[in-house]
């Protein structure tokens, strides 16, 4: 049965840090073993065994923690976004900073972080500052910075040739029926479970600064993660995610399925620091409630009314008598019966 996710802020870790890999952070991705983390210029690996809150200043092979720089092919180009790992291989888009030139995705050996090869994303011009594959599908995604309606689906190969991507398709993004944009994107990551597929982008926009989820390949928003900035915030930015269930307890200080960087910009006092490595657990709940006082009813997961629900008036129940005893009425049309006021 289709469920609805939500997610639970549970910890930042690490937190207001500054460490060796935070200096223009960028973005995040993982294999089985490690993280692999992008700064402006360089890539890290860090096995997962690292605690991350520890003190990281450089290349330590005993510790399982390599970088390498922007990659000499590559240096036209001056800035790294958020990468994605998939099947051995790392993708990550670099793009010029302040110049018209094409943006590319680059690819890179994870097990060794040996350039393989790069592709333009001429259909974006000079931005990508995200990439992703989806499990599902296995196209490359990846799309411009502002202004999104729709996000850019590639085919890809990697061969002795070297590496290769094509427009295959494009996506569009909805919220409630209609054409969403979504500006500011920073990151995005896919996720696979039971069939059920979803795409997080997140975000740095005022008006839409957190983690935007995606059903795929529908491309309907289903929920919005809120991420505020503090008070006097005016330097912290949202960065790259990546999905991983950490639940297990490998990597130390972290627990939760969805991560996000969050970065504070300190140009007056630099270097900059990890404002937070933010951890969710995702929930999955049978039932979704909508709050809106209008409304106030309760839906199977798997309703199509969900859908038409904003994101801030979901709110997820695990048992359907918690939900009528919240004094939410039953929808018509996926519960009915005797639960059914209407």
């Amino acid at each position: 049965m289709p469920f609805s996710p939500f997610f639970r802020h549970i910890s930042d870790y690490p937190s207001d840090r500054e460490t060796g890999w935070s200096e223009e952070l960028q973005g995040v991705t993982h294999d089985d073993n490690n993280w692999f983390i992008t700064q402006r210029d360089r890539l890290w690996k860090m096995r997962v065994t690292v605690d991350l809150n520890s003190a990281i200043n450089g290349p330590d092979p005993n510790r399982g923690i390599f970088n390498v720089p922007i990659p000499p092919e590559l240096k036209a180009y001056n800035h790294m976004g958020d990468p994605d790992h998939f099947e051995g291989h790392l993708f990550v888009p670099v793009e010029k900073i302040d110049s018209t030139r094409v943006a590319s995705i680059a690819c890179i050996d994870a097990e060794t972080l040996r350039f393989i090869g790069s592709a333009l994303v001429r259909e974006q011009r000079e931005h990508a500052s995200w990439c992703a594959v989806n499990p599902a599908d296995r196209f490359l995604y990846s799309s411009t910075f502002d202004n999104n309606t729709s996000i850019n689906a590639y085919e890809f190969t990697i061969d002795a040739a070297g590496f290769k991507i094509k427009l295959h398709h494009k996506i569009s993004l909805t919220d409630r029926g209609r054409s969403f944009t979504l500006n500011g994107i920073q990151g995005g990551v896919f996720s696979v479970d039971n069939a059920e597929n979803f795409l997080y982008l997140s975000s740095n926009d005022d008006d839409s600064r957190g983690v935007h989820v995606f059903r795929w390949p529908d491309g309907k928003r289903v929920q919005t993660i809120s991420i505020p900035r503090d008070f006097f915030g005016a330097g912290e930015e949202i960065e790259g995610l990546t999905f991983w269930d950490l639940d297990g307890g490998i990597a130390p200080g972290i627990r939760g399925q969805l991560h996000v960087l969050e970065l504070d910009n300190d140009s007056a006092f630099p270097p900059d620091d990890v404002k937070g490595f933010k951890h969710y657990r995702l929930i999955q709940f049978p039932f979704v409630a909508n709050s809106n006082p209008r409304c106030r009813e309760v839906h199977r997961s798997d309703c199509r009314f969900i859908d038409l629900m904003k994101s801030e008036h979901k709110v997820g129940y695990r048992s359907f008598r918690k939900a009528l005893d919240d004094r939410y009425d039953a929808c018509h049309f996926c519960i009915g019966g005797k639960f059914d006021r209407r």
